[in-house]
């Protein structure tokens, strides 16, 4: 127990004391995250869209594939990264491994399915008779996904801030 107090108590005393060290690390996992939730959002959101609002053969096991991806351990993802930018892997002549990018990367996989998974469960939600008044009212396709994205904005911005929240928390890619 001595040693779980003297390890938070030297955390408080990095944390008063602004060390350099610990700032840097901080400002990379911010920034790391950030980018990494932007980008799997920028996928995420229009694809969570298109599959809520589309009637395809093969939609269900779709579902059912992005509800699997979302218990896929970090730790699997990131054997999966380092397989392809490894020196042997495909990507290796980019020389991405230990980088900010191999991570970035590594995130944004892991939580596409989530954006995606929980923008269709915030667009599904919204009643379909705001799609069928746009569309009478003369709406294009675009500017009536403009007014269902409006209406599950809350949604999807819960979408957006619990995938930050996964990917902040993570370190399984990273190692």
């Amino acid at each position: 127990m001595d040693i779980f107090l003297d390890s938070l108590e030297s955390a408080f005393l990095l944390l008063l004391a602004r060390d350099p060290e610990l700032l840097d690390i901080v400002a990379v996992s911010l920034k790391v995250s950030t980018i990494s939730t932007l980008v799997a959002s920028l996928v995420g959101i229009p694809c969570g869209f298109l599959i809520a609002y589309s009637s395809f053969y093969g939609k269900r096991l779709l579902l059912t594939c992005l509800n699997t991806l979302l218990a896929l351990p970090t730790v699997v993802i990131g054997l999966l990264v380092y397989s392809f930018i490894s020196r042997q892997g495909l990507l290796g002549s980019m020389e991405l491994l230990y980088t900010q990018k191999a991570i970035i990367i590594g995130q944004v996989i892991l939580i596409i399915p989530l954006v995606t998974s929980l923008t269709i469960a915030a667009v599904s939600r919204i009643d379909k008779r705001y799609r069928n008044t746009a569309l009478t009212l003369g709406a294009t396709q675009l500017q009536m996904a403009w007014v269902i994205i409006k209406e599950a904005r809350y949604g999807i911005g819960a979408a957006v801030i619990a995938s930050f929240g996964r990917v902040i928390a993570e370190v399984g890619i990273s190692m």
